[in-house]
């Protein structure tokens, strides 16, 4: 047991196994630690069992003959060793200049850090593993910190505006207009779906969605029922950041758009020739009815997810879920449908 009797002094009861110890290192005399010094002190305090007398306090705690007892926890030990070394009361200095103390914190710091990052990057990297399935594993997401925060506003969003709606929606329409409205936006991406199977070199696909195009546009009644599925004539999709893919354009790091989604940098550009060249929209003059279709199509693309929805909030992580679901997603169109067992990054 120790107890501290003044501003320098701590008293050992007899019989104390670590008396010898304690005199040695907590007599009488000032303890002057020198810059090399610091972390060997913290650990002797900690040896010792005795928090040490912190000079802020001194004055406080004169004319008690018996002082108080400060033995604690080993957390408490070294805070209050750092503290009382780092203190520069008038009648303990701990350190002879400010240079010192300044280049000792950032030695400390520095050696933590580094500490820190190899035990970070052991415990991610196997002795198998390289950088290339390291950053598959990773999931091409080094702006996760930004990534979670725009998903946490799209899903505030979604939460306060978007999913109400879609709610409402669906509790005050038929089931067969939600699917004309459905098939109508649809029908709308067909042409986007016509220009992405010429630029990847697949001709034959390119005829079938043009003769799909032209079925659900004159028979459908501008897509409204889908006649060419019940013909035989199967949907495809195909988009600019698929064709940037088969290109050989790599992927980027994965983002999340706000009010968008989960994308990656490729996929981002890729919605810029759409929205401003083949996007049927933009052939409107009225700005208000482009509004509007976008603002029906949201919700009735909303509508169809709330299924989903339930799913995701069963998850423990929301956003890991979502960031491989539309990684899993992308590659199976890319590939159209037929991903290689070694899944290749996108």
């Amino acid at each position: 047991m120790f107890e501290i009797t003044n501003s320098a002094n701590v008293r050992c009861h007899a019989g104390s196994p670590r008396s010898g110890l304690s005199r040695r290192w907590l007599g009488r005399e000032r303890l002057h630690l020198r810059f090399t010094q610091p972390i060997s002190t913290a650990m002797h305090f900690v040896l010792a069992g005795v928090q040490p007398p912190n000079p802020a306090l001194v004055p406080a705690q004169q004319g008690n003959s018996r002082g108080t007892t400060r033995s604690t926890s080993p957390v408490a030990i070294i805070r209050g060793a750092w503290g009382s070394m780092w203190a520069r009361g008038p009648r303990q200095a701990w350190y002879r200049s400010m240079g010192q103390y300044q280049m000792t914190r950032a030695l400390v710091v520095l050696s933590l850090t580094v500490f820190a990052a190899g035990c970070t990057t052991l415990s991610n990297k196997g002795p198998h593993t390289g950088e290339a399935e390291q950053e598959q594993v990773n999931g091409h997401d080094p702006w996760e910190g930004f990534n979670r925060t725009i998903y946490r506003f799209n899903d505030e969003v979604d939460r306060l505006v978007i999913k109400p709606l879609a709610k409402g929606y669906r509790r005050v329409t038929p089931r067969p207009v939600r699917r004309s409205v459905g098939n109508f936006f649809r029908n709308l991406l067909e042409p986007t779906t016509i220009v992405n199977d010429l630029l990847q070199g697949k001709p034959l696909q390119a005829i079938s969605d043009s003769g799909r195009f032209l079925l659900n546009s004159t028979l459908g009644i501008v897509g409204l029922f889908d006649v060419a599925a019940k013909v035989g004539v199967e949907r495809n999709q195909e988009d600019f950041g698929q064709t940037f893919a088969v290109w050989g354009v790599p992927s980027g790091p994965y983002v999340v758009l706000p009010f968008l989604g989960p994308s990656n940098v490729r996929d981002a550009f890729g919605l810029l020739p759409y929205y401003y060249f083949t996007d049927p929209r933009l052939a409107l003059d009225d700005r208000q009815a482009r509004v509007a279709l976008v603002a029906i199509d949201v919700i009735d693309f909303r509508s169809q997810l709330l299924g989903a929805t339930r799913l995701l909030d069963m998850q423990l992580d929301p956003y890991l879920f979502s960031r491989e679901s539309y990684r899993q997603k992308r590659l199976d169109l890319i590939y159209d449908g037929e991903p290689p067992l070694d899944e290749p990054t996108l």
